[in-house]
């Protein structure tokens, strides 16, 4: 496909491609830009056998986003991943949010968003971002190490307090699944959801 197709299929999918929002909000001396077919923003931590890295992609072809917290630990041996996406073309079509977690095993869980609209799904894309940062405050606490709040994010973030509550208030109204598919029920959930990834989404 040459760059001539490819701006066409840009204009055709407008719908499909949210703002950025890591550059708005996290901190520009350490974000990196990795242009491309699929369009990368990136900011991470990496010291001490302790990784953290925040990551979004916009897709110019699909309509494709992401937007993902993913943690490691060498002493814990574990990955968590925390994320929004939007991949109208395969996988799980719609909006929906996407945990790997780790409590007596590894597992994935999934929330769909089912009630939002184009608008809706950005102000949803924007409350993530804010609570990635209580999560990021959470692990440091957790796992003893500095706060990362102004390695990470700009001052500004806070302003996406009403849009973290929105973002809430959708998870409530929505499905809430395990990696085959099956609906969690209320008692499993209860303790699911006290995991440090998924408790902010609830609280």
């Amino acid at each position: 496909m040459d760059k001539l197709q490819k701006r066409e299929i840009a204009r055709e999918l407008p719908e499909f491609r949210p703002h950025y929002v890591l550059p708005e909000f996290c901190n520009s001396e350490k974000l990196q830009h990795r242009p491309g077919a699929d369009d990368t923003w990136r900011i991470s931590y990496d010291k001490q056998g302790r990784r953290i890295l925040l990551e979004e992609v916009i897709s110019r072809d699909s309509g494709k986003h992401i937007l993902e917290l993913t943690s490691f630990s060498v002493e814990l041996n574990e990955t968590r991943e925390t994320a929004i996406h939007h991949h109208p073309e395969k996988g799980h079509l719609g909006y929906h949010l996407q945990f790997t977690i780790r409590l007596d095993k590894t597992r994935v869980i999934r929330i769909f968003l089912d009630n939002l609209d184009k608008q809706g799904y950005q102000r949803c894309v924007r409350g993530f971002l804010k609570i990635a940062k209580e999560i990021i405050e959470q692990e440091c606490i957790r796992d003893n190490i500095p706060s990362l709040t102004t390695h990470f994010f700009k001052p500004n973030i806070d302003e996406l307090e009403p849009d973290w509550l929105y973002l809430k208030k959708q998870v409530l109204l929505s499905r809430i699944t395990n990696d085959e598919g099956t609906i969690i029920e209320k008692e499993e959930l209860g303790r699911l959801k006290q995991e440090v990834h998924l408790l902010p989404f609830f609280d």
